[in-house]
């Protein structure tokens, strides 16, 4: 049976706005072994003009709800068939590791975040960590005309792993 190789790429992406706002990417990934190993990595870093409007649906728009931030961080992703279910390089087990630096450089004059009653009006660290399952029969993975892609992940993110916040991501990613 003759088996389709996956390629490997490196995308590097960007962009600035008229706002002075920017993001950059670098993604890396990367399948060896005949496609039996899968890694990638997501590496950010972006600056952003952003509002904040309090925390309920009643909340006034003051005028003054513009704030700045920066964050870098990235997504680390290793996925390798699971030996007890099956060979089949079209089904995949990975871990994950995120973490994410976000902090706030400019309040302005936001009124929400200088009065001190909003959790991480400071911005701070989340880091975690999970699992991924991935399903991906595609006959190409940038242009595919038949198959299908399955992703499902959970992560945690606690203290233990550096992270100030404590809260759990689910994700479906199903095509």
């Amino acid at each position: 049976e003759y088996l389709h190789l996956r390629p490997s790429k490196l995308s590097l992406s960007g962009y600035y706005s008229i706002n002075q706002q920017y993001k950059f990417t670098l993604t890396p990934q990367l399948y060896m072994w005949r496609n039996q190993l899968f890694f990638s990595i997501d590496l950010v870093y972006g600056h952003f003009v952003e509002r904040f409007y309090d925390i309920g649906n009643n909340t006034p728009d003051t005028g003054l709800e513009d704030y700045t931030s920066d964050s870098w961080g990235g997504t680390a992703t290793i996925q390798l068939p699971p030996l007890f279910i099956s060979r089949n390089p079209n089904n995949k087990l990975g871990l994950i590791f995120d973490f994410l630096n976000y902090q706030i450089d400019d309040k302005k004059n936001n009124p929400y975040l200088q009065n001190g009653e909003v959790n991480g009006r400071q911005g701070g660290w989340s880091s975690g960590a999970g699992i991924t399952w991935v399903w991906d029969n595609r006959d190409q993975i940038f242009y595919p005309t038949h198959g299908m892609f399955h992703q499902l992940s959970a992560l945690f993110y606690l203290q233990e792993m550096g992270s100030d916040y404590l809260f759990n991501r689910y994700k479906a990613d199903l095509r």
